[in-house]
């Protein structure tokens, strides 16, 4: 297991406006001619990220002109910190079949259509063969994700809507709303937090923490919307600027500022 991180890093981000939500702009390389990738999270040292046991570690192809995400291996975090690895591993392809991204994962295949700003704009699903969703992706001025249309076989399409606190007014909701239709299903994602003076006050996401909205246990979000592992792909528009107020914590390591290393149930290594 390498060290939690120094600094957290969130998804690799395609965006060509300017990042308003704690990730930085970088430069767009093409690859081919139709995928544009950069290479943050390799810069940074990112090595892997897990969520409760399950620990993603990051597979990386590099060449003189750019550093593509190839995949990510799985394992379960022990109580010792050593890894036991599954023998199958997420898989990552540019480009081919009718997707511009082809993830592939424990028989699921997930077919990935890029919009003119490197966002996901469709997402088909399949799992042994049997399709499982399609997903319409929609995005706002400032390139937050704003909406998505999930359709299942058999099923009613659901339209689920992300509503994000005013960023010119710090005394703001403080909360993005999720909200689901037709079940007209609310989720919240409180980002307020209060100082020992009782004001309120925002965490900046300034350390990288890009999968702000899997915080709202939005069912149609987690199961459908977001795949954690395709976060690093930056495929979900601009990462979200305030971190959610679940538990930080917070640790120091030698010759180095103190960093955050754990947010929510998220553990990032470096």
């Amino acid at each position: 297991m390498k060290n939690y991180c120094t600094q957290f890093t969130g998804a690799v981000c395609f965006a060509v406006l300017l990042c308003l939500a704690g990730c930085e702009a970088h430069e767009i390389v093409p690859l081919d001619g139709k995928i544009k990738m950069v290479d943050t999270i390799y810069g940074r040292g990112l090595t892997g990220y897990s969520i409760d046991s399950v620990y993603s570690e990051f597979v990386y192809i590099t060449n003189a002109k750019n550093v593509l995400l190839s995949g990510l291996r799985k394992g379960i975090i022990s109580g010792n910190g050593s890894v036991e690895w599954e023998t199958n591993d997420a898989v990552i392809r540019y480009g081919e079949g009718s997707g511009d991204i082809i993830y592939s994962y424990r028989g699921k295949l997930v077919e990935i259509i890029l919009n003119d700003n490197y966002y996901a704009e469709d997402v088909t699903t399949h799992e042994y063969g049997r399709l499982v969703s399609k997903v319409s992706y929609g995005y706002n001025p400032a390139g937050y994700l704003s909406v998505a249309r999930i359709e299942r076989p058999g099923q009613t399409p659901v339209m689920v809507y992300y509503n994000y606190p005013d960023l010119q007014n710090p005394t703001g909701s403080g909360e993005i709303v999720i909200e689901e239709h037709p079940e007209a299903a609310v989720y919240r994602i409180p980002l307020a937090t209060v100082d020992d003076n009782g004001t309120p006050k925002k965490q900046e996401n300034d350390a990288y923490i890009c999968n702000v909205l899997s915080y709202g246990n939005s069912s149609m979000t987690n199961e459908y919307v977001i795949n954690p592992d395709l976060y690093y792909l930056g495929l979900y528009g601009v990462p979200f600027k305030y971190l959610p107020d679940v538990m930080i914590e917070k640790s120091v390591r030698p010759l180095s500022a103190t960093s955050l290393v754990r947010v929510g149930n998220s553990r990032y290594y470096y």
